[in-house]
């Protein structure tokens, strides 16, 4: 078994697990150490194991930085429905002034201009009205 793991000096050849291995990683055995291959394996071992951990923490650095990007969106979503909201409260509010100044029989300026010609043709019969009062009243005195 020992006899197996030792290369001979002469022999430089990778062996089938080197060769499957990136060149970046491969390494040659070394003359004279007696336990060369298990050290290579180990470093490659070492070498592919900090190569995954750096790229856990690059995927992990960019998931962080999705999910910081989605909690921008929710924030800048509860803003815009927060903003709908007061929207909606002071549409509320001016429609219950409307409907109170309605029961009291009071025209706004924008009842007016919503509708001009409904106000304007009730004022000028009112007007008509009153003039043909006051010239009544002037019949009849005369």
């Amino acid at each position: 078994m020992a006899a197996s793991r030792t290369r001979l000096p002469e022999v430089n050849r990778l062996s089938k697990q080197q060769k499957d291995r990136p060149a970046a990683l491969q390494k040659k055995s070394v003359p004279g150490r007696k336990n060369a291959l298990i050290d290579d394996d180990a470093d490659v071992l070492r070498c592919e194991k900090s190569a995954n951990a750096r790229e856990d923490a690059a995927h992990g650095r960019e998931k962080a930085a999705d999910l910081r990007e989605d909690a921008a969106r929710q924030r800048e979503k509860a803003a815009e429905i927060r903003e709908g909201e007061a929207h909606a409260r002071e549409k509320a509010a001016e429609i219950r002034v409307g409907e109170a100044n309605a029961r009291r029989g009071v025209v706004t300026l924008r009842e007016l201009v919503v509708r001009p010609v409904d106000a304007l043709q009730s004022t000028r019969d009112d007007h008509l009205r009153m003039m043909q009062d006051a010239n009544a009243q002037l019949h009849l005195r005369n």
